[in-house]
């Protein structure tokens, strides 16, 4: 699925790139700059852009959301457990 969203997302002029850590960014009003460089050492890169998603980490934010009181059940490192239909 992450392959045909890619490729949906690129089609529709989204560049995104994956293995690059973000050095910092600045809020120039109506647009943002991002400094960024890949992960595996190379050049640094500033993207400006209108929009700038950054999606970091695979660490569970769950504490102090109250999912007990929801009724939704995570494992000991904090994960959300799901069925096999997510």
């Amino acid at each position: 699925m992450a392959k045909a969203f890619n490729r949906i997302l690129t089609k529709q002029g989204v560049k995104i790139l994956t293995s690059h850590k973000v050095l910092g960014g600045v809020n120039h009003g109506t647009y943002g700059e991002v400094t960024i460089e890949p992960v595996k050492g190379g050049e640094k890169q500033v993207l400006k852009a209108d929009h700038i998603l950054v999606a970091t980490g695979r660490r569970p934010f769950t504490e102090k959301l109250g999912l007990e009181r929801a009724g939704v059940k995570a494992d000991e490192r904090g994960r959300v457990i799901v069925n096999d239909h997510l």
